[in-house]
């Protein structure tokens, strides 16, 4: 999961600059956010075919997203700002993204506890194929939605 997400992050910077040289940081703002609530997206049908590499798909395709409007929105907002305050306001940006980290996790849906079964694993493995299956996604759809 780390090589897909990071991956992404790697691979799609330096054309990400080629997009802001071609189409200009709007251009490439716009096209991180589609690209990346894309990805976003795209968890919802991982979520149903329940496969891994679905998964890694809607991974990457979230993080070339943001690999892209990350490139493109710092110098974006670096040049609406007066020429003077322009250092300070990305410094101040700064300081605030461990706290956006820390927090989002709040933003998402905490499973129903009466919703996870409690099997332990010895008593998954013991499962049929099928019973395993109706389990992992009925966990799945517990977290799943707005």
């Amino acid at each position: 999961m780390q090589s897909a997400y990071y991956g992404a992050l790697l691979r799609l910077a330096i054309p990400a600059a080629f997009i802001n040289s071609r189409l200009g940081y709007k251009g490439g703002v716009l096209i991180g956010l589609v690209l990346a609530g894309t990805g976003g997206l795209l968890f919802i049908p991982a979520a149903y075919v329940m496969t891994y590499s679905v998964f890694l798909t809607a991974l990457f395709t979230l993080a070339a997203g943001l690999s892209i409007l990350e490139t493109s929105a710092n110098p974006f907002v670096m040049s609406m700002g007066p020429g003077a305050q322009r250092h300070a306001a990305s410094q101040l940006r700064a300081g605030f993204q461990p706290h956006r980290f820390q927090s989002s996790g709040a933003a998402g849906r905490p499973a129903d506890p009466a919703q996870v079964n409690l099997a332990t694993a010895e008593q998954r493995a013991a499962m049929s194929q099928e019973a395993l299956l109706a389990t992992q996604s009925s966990e799945l759809k517990a977290v799943m939605g707005p």
